[in-house]
């Protein structure tokens, strides 16, 4: 039931993002199926005519021509549908799917990818949604076709034999029953070589990743990593291998029930009353034909079914794609209208599972015209406490609020569509320059004066526009041997340089200066702290970084307190050993 009710909803899928499709799929369906049945009449209307005692030469020419041209518009259309139909209409589903899946994972909460189970399955929708699912609709349409075909051969057996149906049918239920269980077993094996085949992906492309290459040319770990990635081949090869013993046995058995069960007992009955005078010449000859085809499509509808069914699995993790819902992603029914002046975290806690309360209690208070210092270890929770602020997760307890709304009312994009979230982990994408900055494919006369003073103070304007193409050279030079090359603390003074670009009201600083001179990170500072009227939030385990906030705060074990000035928190005794110690190092 699950099968048809898949199948019925990719049908339908189908039919309202390519109509057309749908459409033409009925059409060669209903050609196959009319053809079959009339040239099963008609070769049996001819084959009597040379039995009987008066030849009618014009019934002959008439039959002949009837069938010719019936055949011809048959083939024709299903040429057409096969070789101009299904491949336009794949390109047009691959760009319809693809946009809409990648869209739709644009709206997953963040859980899904905190948790490996969902993983697989998003992972097997993505994998399989522009490919996969068309080629499922193609197998539903196989299997239909065959169905329809079966259906106008069996008619015409039932119409005048109606036991070889029962013989068939014997002969198909095994079949059935044969194929499904291998079907299963091989959909099983699948689902649990997910992990392992993307286990395999990432060993690929640690290979080919600039930023493993250090890792990867200096120490051993690539020989481990080789040695996990034979490992994890050799576990997939041996789950696959093990079906593909199973189909062979399956395969086996299923040919020797067809060969013993359709041809055998059928021929032999229809021989009998061919002997006895029951049926014509015409109506054997025809009957033989019916049975061969018959068979065909049964034995063809019986693979597509075994296909349609292992479809099934995959189209229901497409469906998931398809019907899921965000908790959090589309949540909230208002907007900021316009900038985000304030937020207020009032008494929040938060935990990833029952037994990890990450954030305890946190009281929160902070507004524009400031710049705000989180402080704390490793592990503490700032990471967390950032994802609360750019609503990727709620709190379980407490209120969360922006301009006192609570963010449980306010839609998500709105929130992120006021913050720069300067992440810690850079990622450099192969766009231009100026795509990089400014997120855009121009800029005006005084956006690029300002680009310009900013690329001067981070010691970037000459390297920039030195280059052969200047702010419209690529990021890197994967794709054009002339595009950037730039050191670590290079693409983090342009992660700051996207920051000071930004207009949003809020700026997220996540260890926005590791990578930087001590010399460089001064300039940094001096230019976050001249920005005008922002909401200024900086995350950090450094003391440097906290000398231009007007208020810092320390977060430790799950606890937020608050310190006051910098001068306040370095004569404090608050600043926990292992932070001392790191910064003193420095």
């Amino acid at each position: 039931m699950k099968t048809i009710k898949n199948n019925y909803f990719l049908f339908s899928y189908i039919l309202k993002t390519c109509p057309l499709y749908a459409l033409y799929s009925c059409l060669y369906i209903a050609i196959l199926g009319i053809t079959s049945y009339i040239n099963l009449i008609l070769l049996e209307k001819i084959i009597d005519l040379f039995d009987q005692t008066t030849f009618y030469q014009n019934k002959l020419i008439i039959y002949l021509l009837i069938m010719i041209i019936i055949n011809v518009i048959s083939l024709i259309f299903s040429n057409f549908y096969n070789a101009y139909i299904k491949i336009k209409y794949k390109f047009t589903w691959s760009a319809k799917v693809s946009k809409y899946i990648y869209r739709k994972t644009k709206v997953l909460d963040l859980e899904c990818y905190d948790n490996p189970k969902i993983f697989d399955k998003l992972s097997r929708a993505i994998k399989n949604s522009e490919s996969k699912i068309l080629q499922s609709y193609d197998e539903l349409i196989s299997f239909i076709s065959n169905f329809i075909i079966a259906l106008a051969a069996g008619f015409y057996i039932v119409k005048s034999n109606y036991i070889l149906i029962f013989i068939i049918i014997i002969q198909t239920i095994i079949s059935f029953i044969l194929y499904s269980y291998f079907d299963k077993k091989w959909y099983d094996v699948s689902c649990e070589q997910e992990i392992n085949e993307r286990k395999t992906d990432y060993f690929k492309r640690i290979f080919y990743v600039s930023n493993y290459k250090n890792e990867i040319y200096t120490t051993k770990i690539s020989e481990l990593i080789l040695n996990l990635k034979k490992e994890t081949t050799k576990t997939i090869n041996k789950g696959y291998e093990k079906a593909e013993n199973t189909y062979l046995k399956v395969s086996i058995l299923e040919d020797i029930v067809f060969q013993f069960v359709n041809n055998f007992l059928s021929y032999l009955y229809l021989l009998s009353k061919l002997f006895k005078n029951i049926i014509t010449m015409g109506s054997f000859v025809s009957s033989i034909n019916a049975i061969n085809k018959f068979s065909s499509t049964i034995y063809g509808l019986t693979f597509d079914y075994v296909q349609i069914k292992e479809n099934s699995l995959y189209i229901e993790d497409f469906i998931w794609i398809i019907k899921y819902k965000p908790n959090i992603e589309l949540s909230g029914n208002c907007i900021i209208e316009k900038d985000i002046n304030s937020i207020n975290l009032s008494n929040c806690s938060f935990e990833y599972n029952e037994n990890r309360e990450v954030l305890k209690n946190i009281n929160f208070s902070i507004e524009k015209n400031n710049v705000f210092g989180i402080i704390g270890v490793n592990g503490a929770g700032k990471s967390t406490l950032l994802k609360l602020i750019l609503k990727f997760y709620v709190t379980k307890n407490g209120i969360l609020s922006a301009n006192n709304i609570n963010y449980i009312d306010i839609y998500a994009d709105s929130i992120r569509e006021n913050i720069y979230y300067l992440s810690q982990e850079i990622n450099c994408y192969s766009i231009t320059f100026l795509q990089f900055v400014a997120e855009k494919e121009q800029i005006n006369d005084e956006e690029l004066k300002k680009l310009n003073y900013y690329l001067k103070e981070l010691d970037l304007y000459e390297k920039v526009y030195n280059s052969s193409k200047g702010i419209y050279n690529l990021m890197s030079n994967e794709f054009d041997e002339d595009g950037f090359t730039f050191s670590g603390g290079e693409i983090q003074k342009i992660n700051i340089l996207k920051a000071l670009m930004s207009d949003k009201s809020v700026i997220i600083m996540d260890e926005h200066t590791s990578a930087l001179d001590s010399l460089s990170e001064q300039k940094v500072n001096r230019l976050i702290k001249s920005l005008n009227e922002r909401l200024i939030i900086i995350i950090t385990h450094r003391l440097e970084p906290l000398k231009i906030c007007d208020r810092i705060y320390l977060l430790e074990n799950g606890f937020l307190s608050e310190i006051g000035t910098y001068d306040d928190f370095i004569q404090s005794n608050k600043i926990p050993t292992e932070l001392r110690i790191n910064n003193e190092k420095m």
